[in-house]
């Protein structure tokens, strides 16, 4: 009968934890590689026009980002330079959680914003010409015009504004909480 000594039985141990260890490490996916796999494929679909699924998302994680007071410091601007170079590790590890892109996250925000205010500048030139509709003289006719041309320079599809009407109010009231 052969003796093994403690000492070989957990360097054999030891050399099947590392295996082990090995295969499972090769075989396994990573937080970090299935977002950017998630990212990638959201990154195809992405349009000037917000959609449902991305303000629905935006709606829940806003105050969310907002509380945890990431955003608290520096205001990331899409205008002044790309968002993901001025996020920190945290903010990183943040958008690597929920599978969002840093970049589409900050231009959705700029886009609700512009969108509200589209919608507030459409309604003040509809009532504005409601309001002139029964004058016939050519000041009024001229008011008129330059309301219609106020309407039509807002850059918004349809199907963007109906949404954003549809959730007006609930971004309304997260943009004023959590600025």
């Amino acid at each position: 009968m052969v003796k093994y000594d403690l000492r070989q039985i957990i360097l054999c141990g030891l050399g099947v934890l590392a295996i082990l260890f090995v295969v499972l490490s090769k075989t396994s996916e990573t937080s970090w590689e299935r977002s950017k796999a998630v990212l990638a494929e959201k990154r195809n679909h992405y349009t000037v026009e917000v959609t449902e699924k991305e303000l629905q998302e935006f709606i829940k994680f806003w105050p969310e980002f907002k509380q945890i007071g990431l955003f608290s410091k520096k205001d990331v601007s899409y205008s002044a330079l790309r968002p993901s170079e001025n996020v920190n590790w945290i903010m990183r590890f943040w958008f690597v959680y929920h599978q969002m892109d840093a970049e589409r996250f900050f231009y959705v925000r700029q886009r609700l914003i512009y969108l509200l205010q589209a919608l507030d500048i459409k309604r003040n030139a509809e009532e504005i010409i409601e309001q002139m509709e029964d004058r016939n003289d050519a000041l009024s006719q001229q008011m008129i015009e330059l309301q219609k041309s106020r309407i039509n320079a807002q850059k918004m599809a349809f199907e963007e504004l109906l949404l954003v009407s549809a959730y007006e109010d609930k971004l309304r009231e997260i943009f004023k909480k959590y600025p």
